[in-house]
């Protein structure tokens, strides 16, 4: 269901989604905020590597979890899978953990990854995002995961 409504004399457009409602303001985009979105994210289960293969390379049969992202460019073979799937003469960078945006994100909204990417770049967290056609992933250090949930938490983002 989606409504408008007004918010301080200024117009607002309700976006009904699975995690809550989405504000954005009519007649403008880059408004959502992180607040306004009610956003909640879930951390999922283990650590994850983003790794580099050459361009040409199959995608391995190695490369599993809840969450495998494949992006091949001119340039680079990338993956994002389960760190103890990877075998140790690949090149990678492991010790990742992976929060998700609950529900699924409509493609009107604005501002999502850069609303939480901001949010944890001011804590000095560095991140790695991934979408997909339903949502948002954010990778963190799994030694700045604790730290991460307690920023976003006190920006209004819960983590479960």
């Amino acid at each position: 269901m989606s409504y408008a409504r007004s918010i301080a004399g200024r117009s607002f457009f309700n976006v009904g989604l699975d995690h809550g409602v989405v504000i954005k303001e009519l007649g403008r985009c880059g408004d959502v905020t992180a607040e306004q979105a009610k956003l909640e994210l879930e951390v999922l289960p283990g650590n994850y590597a983003i790794c580099r293969l050459d361009p040409g390379d199959s995608v391995p049969d190695w490369a599993g979890g809840e969450l495998v992202s494949v992006t091949r460019t001119p340039a680079e073979l990338s993956i994002v899978c389960r760190d103890e799937d990877v075998p140790g003469d690949v090149k990678s960078e492991g010790g990742w953990r992976s929060l998700r945006v609950r529900g699924n994100l409509d493609f009107s909204l604005v501002g999502v990854i850069s609303s939480i990417a901001t949010v944890l770049a001011e804590s000095g967290l560095s991140t790695f995002a991934l979408s997909t056609f339903d949502t948002d992933y954010f990778l963190v250090r799994a030694s700045e995961l604790e730290k991460a949930i307690q920023v976003l938490a006190g920006a209004g983002l819960p983590v479960r």
